[in-house]
């Protein structure tokens, strides 16, 4: 799986690059390599527009970034979620477990200026 890794206002943000369902047959190498790319940045963006579906052991590696980057006092937050995954993350209620924004800007903007998180999007 391919990541870009950039720096932006101070944030990092961290996409995939191609295509993929993040389940159980690459869920281990998506968070290794992910939380590579975090390193000790306190304020992270995961922008998921090109990641088609979370599948249970994805959606557990986006709680260890959580976890990960909370015990630095930063903030993670996902951006460009595609409907059916912003769906889901409704229904079970991963929408309140996680700071969901439309795109990377808003993203960006909203985790460098430590906004209120009742101005995500979900």
């Amino acid at each position: 799986m391919r990541l870009s890794r950039t720096t932006r206002n101070g944030v990092r943000v961290i996409k995939a690059l191609d295509a993929v369902v993040v389940g159980h047959d690459n869920a281990r190498r998506f968070e290794s390599e992910v939380l590579a790319e975090i390193g000790n940045e306190p304020l992270v963006v995961l922008d998921a527009s090109r990641i088609d579906f979370f599948e249970s052991d994805g959606i557990e590696s986006l709680l260890e970034f959580e976890r990960c980057v909370a015990e630095r006092k930063g903030r993670f937050v996902l951006s460009g979620l595609n409907e059916a995954v912003r769906e889901i993350f409704r229904m079970s209620g991963l929408d309140c477990l996680f700071h969901i924004y439309p795109d990377v800007d808003l993203a960006v903007r909203a985790v460098s200026r430590r906004r209120d998180e009742t101005e995500c999007w979900h």
